[in-house]
């Protein structure tokens, strides 16, 4: 027998004991597919599904008094022993994405700034008087100068910041802070920043950035982290001191 062939054959056994171990986890995780209803509030329900899991608290009322939907969180779970494993990865960077066009407008020693992203869009269709969430906008040049301008609830989402002449931006960064009066059901997140921003074109002095990744859901879906819900049994699970139930 071959050296190949003596690898295959020591690998075969290790490769279907594998294989079996994954089928067995996948089966087990199955066996607690399906909606889960908090037994002292059925209309909160844990939903577990091959593609992860969400959390749900329905507000029945013919009055919306939340800016964001039903949903509380979601993400993923892994079965562990006598419990299930919650995570929500997705939300767990405090760094966005900015997408940036430049523009140059002669003559001027002033840089303008225009902020897009769902949560601007929201406010401009819903509630145009109102403010979500205020912005910082910082900017550094070639030198290692830091200028910043604070955007509150007057500016918006628009602003300019006047820079003494001859200045050239290299870096621009955000930080982003939700009000105290965030519309959402829960606040998730107290700050964020955008990823810097390096500036293409030295003469740039205009420039429209939107933010995609900022939506009302980032903003207040429940941040987790290995959160644990004790399997009672196969219908039956306890979470945070809740009994929550599958009919």
């Amino acid at each position: 027998m071959n050296r190949r062939m003596r690898y295959l054959s020591c690998c075969a056994p290790i490769l279907a004991i594998a294989a079996f171990s994954c089928s067995v986890s996948k089966k087990r995780a199955q066996e607690f597919y399906g909606t889960f209803y908090q037994v002292d509030n059925p209309n909160i329900r844990l939903v577990l599904t091959s593609e992860g899991f969400t959390y749900f608290d329905p507000w029945k009322n013919d009055l919306a008094i939340y800016s964001c939907c039903d949903t509380i969180t979601s993400g993923v779970w892994v079965k562990e022993g006598n419990l299930l494993c919650l995570s929500t990865p997705q939300l767990s960077s405090l760094m966005l994405n900015a997408q940036v066009g430049e523009k140059t407008v002669p003559g001027t020693d002033t840089l303008y700034f225009s902020i897009t992203n769902p949560v601007e869009d929201y406010q401009r269709k819903y509630a145009p008087k109102s403010r979500e969430v205020s912005y910082r906008i910082s900017v550094t040049n070639k030198n290692g100068l830091s200028l910043s301008k604070d955007l509150g609830t007057i500016e918006g989402s628009s602003s300019k910041l006047v820079i003494p002449h001859g200045t050239v931006p290299d870096k621009i960064e955000i930080s982003i802070e939700p009000h105290k009066d965030f519309g959402g059901r829960e606040l998730g997140v107290r700050a964020l920043m955008t990823v810097p921003y390096r500036v293409v074109n030295p003469s740039s002095n205009y420039f429209d950035i939107s933010i995609p990744e900022l939506t009302l859901r980032y903003l207040a879906y429940r941040r987790l982290n290995r959160d644990f819900v004790r399997i009672v049994n196969r219908h039956k699970l306890e979470w945070d001191g809740q009994i929550y139930v599958r009919h």
